[in-house]
């Protein structure tokens, strides 16, 4: 089944359908270029966390049967 997140982000919702990126230090262990990749993930969230205005609500969806007609596409 396929991980899905609704996003709350100023009244608007926006749900991920998309492929979802998984960075995971325990799986990185040994790799050099996955550890590094974890890390600049960690750091660029980290970064971010600590701005203003940067946190919104999100849910993970897990009805695989949930859809809703969207209202227009976000890039």
């Amino acid at each position: 089944m396929k991980t899905r997140f609704l996003i709350n982000k100023n009244g608007v919702y926006y749900l991920t359908t998309g492929k979802l990126l998984e960075y995971k230090e325990a799986d990185a262990k040994g790799d050099p270029e996955k550890e590094k990749g974890v890390k600049k993930v960690k750091e660029t969230f980290d970064h971010i966390k600590n701005q203003p205005h940067t946190w919104y609500q999100s849910v993970e969806v897990t009805d695989q049967h949930f859809s809703a007609l969207n209202t227009g596409q976000s890039d």
